[in-house]
């Protein structure tokens, strides 16, 4: 790879670490050449003075072929984005340093913190918006922005049909500019194949060339300001209803912990990173690949999911002629058909009856029952809507393999999700001494085996 990657808050905690990082980069182009390392990703950016503080460091470590690209990440950030670019364009030393790289300024954007902080649904209005908005300014301060898609593997962190996914979203490559990452499992299920990464190829670019060179259809570029204004609300009512349970519910880090696997995943050390940014409780310390992980396992794919169906039936009951519509807004406009047709999927593989199973490991009744209660009121709500809004007698209606495909996997899944919980219970029980290997490595089989077959690691 060509990038280092750090955070933000070491321009407070640990600038000379940042400034190490810069020389490093500077040896290694005079070694290897500049195309070597050029770019740093600073995540978590939260004003344009992270970014000046760091092209300060840059400037020190004479490391000035290089591309400095803020990650934004929160949807707090999303929102301040296009603002934040437009600071960078106005400060005279950091223009300069844009026309020495071309006028092009990089711009990752992160799909799993922000879904993880706002839910599926918001994240994914912020996410469009921001790019948007981005977009305008760009063309304003008369630069060049390449977006970097920081996606995962599954609809919670940006997965999902690729094609559908860029056609949904116009401004996802300005001037045919895109970068995307792509997870472990994804590279083995779309490049291991000559034909199929091929194929993923031309899907990728096709789009691309569609959204740069077609028209928008008539229906949307009349009703497109309308529906916009409308995806503000119904983001706004999901990212209530996510956050008043994930951060302003005092139980739901209690069921969390529980009810699902997530300290058998940080003690397997399956990802690249630790699984908290700090050695704390607090959920929002947890990154975003575990806290997906965790809800997959569990079967219970909340991330995926919760909040969609509060804001459709709260937009319906608030709005004169609410359900016509999100109607037209499905049947017309591919971000919001993409954004529901993706959420169906996720509530098809949704299987509360396996999720009620790991509930009863949370050692509250009340906790419990007060937490897994809201949770299956949502689902219901969700489904119920979802199916509304899109004229559909049952999910997957329209998506038969797919749904015969969940329908054959789970049977050879779900005796997996009960030794799981079977032996997850007595690894919990014991001390941190009488955690046999055996019974290590039997959890770890659980793990892979779920992942397989739920299509995700997180």
């Amino acid at each position: 790879s060509d990038l280092f990657r750090d955070h933000s808050g070491k321009l407070e905690s640990a600038p000379e670490e940042l400034l190490a990082e810069f020389r490093a980069m500077w040896e290694i182009q005079n070694t290897h050449g500049p195309l070597a390392a050029r770019r740093l990703i600073l995540s978590m950016t939260r004003s344009a003075e992270d970014i000046l503080r760091l092209f300060q460091l840059a400037k020190r470590a004479h490391a000035l072929d290089v591309d400095l690209v803020p990650l934004f990440e929160t949807i707090h950030d999303l929102e301040n984005a296009s603002g934040i670019l437009a600071d960078l364009c106005a400060a005279p030393a950091y223009r300069a340093h844009l026309r020495r790289r071309g006028d092009v300024q990089e711009v990752m954007i992160g799909y799993s913190d922000s879904n993880k902080d706002g839910g599926y649904l918001a994240a994914n209005w912020f996410l469009y918006r921001a790019q948007k908005d981005m977009s305008r300014v760009a063309d304003e301060c008369g630069i060049k922005l390449r977006l970097f898609h920081g996606k995962g593997g599954t609809i919670d962190r940006g997965g999902g049909a690729s094609h559908r996914s860029l056609l949904a979203q116009p401004h996802a490559a300005p001037g045919g500019r895109i970068r995307i990452t792509e997870q472990g499992e994804v590279i083995s299920l779309k490049y291991s194949n000559p034909a199929i990464a091929q194929r993923n190829l031309e899907q990728l670019t096709s789009a691309v060339i569609a959204v740069q060179c077609l028209p928008i259809a008539e229906p949307v570029a009349a009703q497109l300001s309308r529906w916009e204004e409308h995806m503000n609300r119904l983001a706004r009512l999901s990212l209530d209803s996510y956050q008043q349970l994930v951060y302003h519910t005092p139980e739901f880090a209690e069921y969390f912990w529980q009810a699902t696997p997530i300290d058998l995943i940080e003690h397997l050390r399956l990802g690249s990173r630790p699984a908290r940014r700090l050695q704390t409780a607090d959920i929002r310390q947890l990154r975003a690949i575990p806290w997906v992980f965790a809800w997959t396992q569990s079967r219970h794919l909340l991330s995926a999911w919760y909040g969609v169906g509060h804001a459709l039936e709260e937009f319906q009951r608030q709005e004169p002629g609410g359900l016509a519509a999100l109607r037209e807004m499905y049947q017309h406009w591919p971000f919001f058909q993409t954004l529901l047709d993706n959420a169906e999927v996720s509530l098809a593989k949704t299987e509360l009856r396996i999720a009620a199973q790991y509930a009863r490991l949370v050692r509250s009744q009340a906790v419990r029952d007060k937490i897994f209660g809201l949770i299956r009121r949502e689902y219901d709500r969700s489904v119920r809507m979802v199916l509304k809004v899109s004229q559909r007698r049952a999910l997957l209606d329209r998506q038969r393999v797919l749904a015969q495909s969940i329908q054959r996997r789970n049977p050879y899944v779900d005796p997996l999700n009960s030794l799981q919980i079977r032996f997850l219970a007595r690894w919990r029980q014991a001390s941190q001494k009488h955690r046999t290997e055996t019974l290590r490595r039997l959890l770890a089989l659980t793990v892979h085996g779920i992942a397989f077959g739920m299509k995700s690691t997180g």
